[in-house]
Formats: C-alpha cells, structure tokens, sequence
C-alpha cells in the first residue's frame, strides 16, 4: 500500500473504507492450515508485488474451492506488506464455516443471501466487525449467500 494521498484517492471508496477499518499487524509465525489452499492466487495474472499497478477482478472470474464444503471462493486482492486479503465468499444454502480465530481484525460485508453468526442473522447489506484476538463459533448460510471478506492473510490463506 501507498502513502501518496493521490494514488489513495483513487482507490475504489469500499476498499478504503475497510482499509482504514483495520489496524496494521504482523501476521504471526502459524497460520490456519485447513482454509483456502485453492485460491492463494487471485484469477488472472497480478503484476509482481513490488512494481506499482492497477488489476480488474472482473465478475466472470473464476471461483476456486475454498477447502470447506460448500463454500467456494474467489480471490480479489493480497496486500503483502499489509498482511491482509480481500476475497468473496460464495456458500452454498446450509454451508457451514467453521469456529475460528481471528489473528487481526476482520471485515465482512454481506453481498447476496443471509447467513447466521451465532444467534445474528445478517442479511444483504449487513456489515460485521471481529477485533483481532477475538474467536466466533461457526458461520453458517441460511440460503445461497455471498459476502466480501477483508481480512489476515495468516488467518485464510496458507503460508
């Protein structure tokens, strides 16, 4: 990420939102080992990370198998030097996704479809925060569902 204040302008505003949402960690030395080996890759070819550049996601991209039943993914960013990825999840109705930890805060934002986290059911436009070194039991997609999801790269992605 940049510090030019030019090159943040023009950032897409949802990315900013969440980005300025987040504070800034070092992922830790482990990371979850049963999530998201099929999509450490975004769809498509990114330019090597250390030369400035602009890519498109477009909505025709492939999704990939997010190693949990039900649920596939696809990748949309990975910031690196941030330790933070942004990708959509797409779960099938009753998928499940597992308790987890959070290792930094995470940013989900519900796209399409509802899905129930713990006793909250959160539907199309409904936002949920989890601080970093907090723990949530299950999410679960009561319907067809997909949310966008801002989150440690230690946490969904394999080393």
């Amino acid at each position: 990420m940049t510090d030019d204040p030019d090159e943040l302008a023009a950032l897409d505003p949802l990315v900013l939102i969440f980005a300025a949402a987040v504070e800034q960690h070092e992922p830790p030395p482990r990371v979850r080992e049963r999530v998201m080996a099929a999509i450490a890759q975004p769809a498509g070819d990114l330019p090597p990370s250390d030369q400035p550049s602009s890519y498109t996601v477009t909505a025709d991209a492939a999704w990939g198998d997010s190693g949990v039943p039900g649920i596939s993914a696809k990748m949309l960013a990975i910031d690196r030097t941030r330790g933070v990825v942004t990708l959509l999840l797409r779960g099938e109705a009753g998928a499940r996704y597992p308790a987890h930890h959070h290792s930094a805060a995470e940013e989900c934002y519900v796209v399409r479809g509802s899905v129930a986290i713990g006793g909250l059911v959160l539907r199309a436009g409904d936002f949920h925060h989890a601080d970093a070194a907090s723990d949530h039991g299950e999410i679960v997609a009561l319907e067809s569902s997909e949310v966008l999801l801002f989150a440690a790269i230690a946490d969904y992605l394999p080393a």
